[in-house]
């Protein structure tokens, strides 16, 4: 599957009016996570190089903006971006998409936003959440802020008023969202299903949490994008 989507990406590209001499692209990817991620992309760019031939150097930010800063400067011709992140980045970096990943096993790109707390928080009902502290991923997650957002607006609470929760913060990633309800720091974290469910197979938050509420809103998952500029308008089928 992977390999089907790494073709397309650069069948586009070899499509549009991207230099055929340039041999190395840059690629940056939105940091979503600290564990795992980094050698998701390793894995992803090594089989890309050994499918085309090109050489593909990343771009390492640390939060969303900058991730659509590389692109609109010209500093990133690729990009790995959620859904806001994309919405963002073809308003400001005339970027856009033209492939979804899709995982071995499954049969589409979605994915939701899991409300999570610990299996012993007195938390039982989406409702309970008003007057509690709230984690959040970071300004431009589209899992771990605007459909949070959006789904606390269902139940008439708004993470800028200052009644509805005694505290509302960022933590940075999905997994410092996590963290921050494990260590007592929140009493409930809205982050990413893809995410949560990567940390409970792999063991580092064994059966300690539960989700709360899964959004009902299903989203695709991080999108491949390139500037127009690199785009002949080609359908492919």
């Amino acid at each position: 599957m992977i390999k089907k989507y790494i073709f397309i990406m650069f069948l586009v590209l070899f499509a549009g009016s991207l230099n055929v001499e340039a041999k190395t692209y840059k690629m940056v990817f939105v940091p979503a996570s600290e564990k795992g991620d980094e050698s998701d992309y390793t894995s992803l760019i090594t089989i890309t190089e050994k499918l085309t031939g090109l050489n593909i150097n990343t771009i390492k930010v640390t939060d969303y903006n900058a991730a659509v800063e590389a692109m609109r400067a010209g500093r990133a011709h690729i990009a790995w971006y959620g859904g806001k992140t994309y919405v963002k980045a073809a308003e400001i970096a005339n970027a856009e998409a033209f492939a979804a990943g899709v995982r071995p096993g499954e049969k589409d790109a979605g994915y939701y936003t899991y409300f999570v707390v610990k299996k012993d928080s007195e938390l039982k009902e989406f409702k309970d959440v008003k007057g509690k502290i709230l984690s959040l991923n970071t300004i431009g997650s589209t899992s771990g802020d605007l459909i949070p957002q959006v789904e606390l607006s269902k139940i008439n609470l708004s993470i800028k008023n200052k009644d509805h929760f005694e505290n509302v913060f960022y933590a940075g990633s999905h997994d410092a969202c996590l963290l921050a309800v494990l260590n007592n720091q929140s009493d409930v974290c809205g982050m990413s299903s893809r995410n949560f469910e990567a940390r409970l197979e792999d063991g580092t938050f064994k059966k300690r949490m539960q989700e709360l509420f899964i959004s009902q809103i299903e989203f695709p998952h991080h999108l491949w994008l390139t500037q127009k500029l690199y785009q002949k308008k080609t359908e492919i089928k």
